[in-house]
């Protein structure tokens, strides 16, 4: 896991027309000219210079590419110790989702996979899984945390099952929600008061949330069968 390189460039597009106000492109300096910055491939192969300090290692190709998925979590050491690691920055290249590729060449079963079947899929094939994971140019630099536990774009630890992760565009970070959704098929609904305390690159919309439903093995297998329509409330003051 690798924490922010030294060479790359972060240029907010907005500086210089306040039409792209929001827009923020990262790339590497190449002479006199700014290009792109490196894909997942050329990272992990090594073609390229590539000037940043590893963070923390993991036992699988595959538990990395998940957890730049999920943009923060907590690693378990071989000494039994438990540290966290949160978002640094990425390569400023669009994110591109393997299940629904997987899906299309017949890898898994369209529409009902989860996160688990995917993790379980990429392990017992390590081969494909490179190509796989390589088709996700994004990737993501972490830091280390001082904090225990998971934080969020709020700066503030996650609650499981209390945090939700938003669209900021449309719900201010720290609001209060009270979601109304279906959960996976064994859990009935979810009535619950959610804090808006996280956003995520494929959170958007103004009706677009994740459910935080922790760390571990158990938190990823709910959240990967979360797929469901449901509907929020914001509470605001009366005055």
């Amino acid at each position: 896991l690798w924490g922010m390189p030294s060479d790359i460039i972060r240029i907010d597009l907005g500086k210089f027309d306040p039409k792209l106000k929001g827009d923020v492109v990262f790339g590497r300096k190449d002479g006199k000219e700014v290009k792109p910055y490196l894909t997942r491939k050329e990272i992990e192969t090594g073609k390229y210079p590539f000037p940043a300090k590893a963070v923390a290692w993991v036992e699988h190709p595959v538990d990395a590419f998940i957890l730049q998925i999920q943009g923060s979590g907590r690693l378990r050491l071989p000494d039994g110790r438990e540290i966290s690691i949160g978002y640094a920055g990425n390569n400023g290249h669009k994110f591109v989702g393997i299940g629904a590729l997987m899906a299309r060449e017949g890898l898994l079963k369209k529409g009902v996979y989860t996160m688990s079947e995917i993790k379980d899929w990429l392990k017992k094939n390590p081969v494909e899984a490179e190509r796989l994971m390589h088709a996700n140019p994004r990737f993501i630099f972490f830091r280390r945390l001082k904090e225990n536990g998971i934080i969020g774009s709020l700066n503030v630890p996650l609650t499981p099952k209390r945090s939700l992760a938003v669209d900021p565009s449309y719900i201010p970070l720290g609001s209060l929600l009270w979601l109304e959704i279906k959960g996976p098929s064994d859990k009935g609904r979810l009535n619950s008061l959610m804090a808006a305390q996280d956003t995520g690159n494929a959170i958007k919309g103004a009706v677009r949330g994740d459910f935080f439903w922790g760390s571990g093995e158990t938190a990823l297998h709910e959240a990967g069968r979360m797929r469901a329509k449901g509907t929020y409330f914001m509470l605001v003051p009366k005055e």
